[in-house]
């Protein structure tokens, strides 16, 4: 908004949308990823963009859960990146986070890339059972 030039109010009334909702926006009251499906879609056609630009995927990815090859995993939020947890064996292990694959750029396939990390760590772990034999 602000590299736009224009003010609050101009963005409302050419936007269509309620002056009150991007003031909020604005002052990081509201989050964009709250917001309803019709204001993310006219702010990316009144700046001319996609909507995932404007979307914010850490809090997207946020507490994604489901379970692959029988371990179970969710998407946690640290301090700074995304972790990948899982329980195998009941076990807790975090096997990613967004220093090593950085997930979040990968959003629109983070079922794949879940899939693709989770695939790797069973191979690292049989390799290692065998090493230890």
């Amino acid at each position: 908004m602000n590299e736009s030039g224009k003010t609050l109010y101009a963005i409302s009334r050419e936007s269509g949308i309620p002056y009150s909702t991007l003031n909020e926006l604005m002052h990081e009251k509201g989050h964009i990823n709250k917001c309803s499906a019709d204001t993310v879609f006219k702010l990316s056609l009144f700046f001319n963009c996609k909507l995932e630009e404007l979307l914010d995927p850490i809090a997207l990815m946020a507490n994604v859960s489901g379970k692959y090859h029988n371990i179970k995993y969710k998407w946690i939020a640290g301090k700074n990146a995304m972790e990948l947890h899982i329980w195998d064996n009941g076990i807790e292990k975090i096997i990613d986070n967004d220093s090593a694959c950085n997930q979040v750029r990968f959003y629109h396939s983070y079922i794949s890339m879940t899939k693709a990390i989770i695939d790797v760590y069973l191979e690292d772990s049989q390799a290692e059972r065998m090493l230890m034999k």
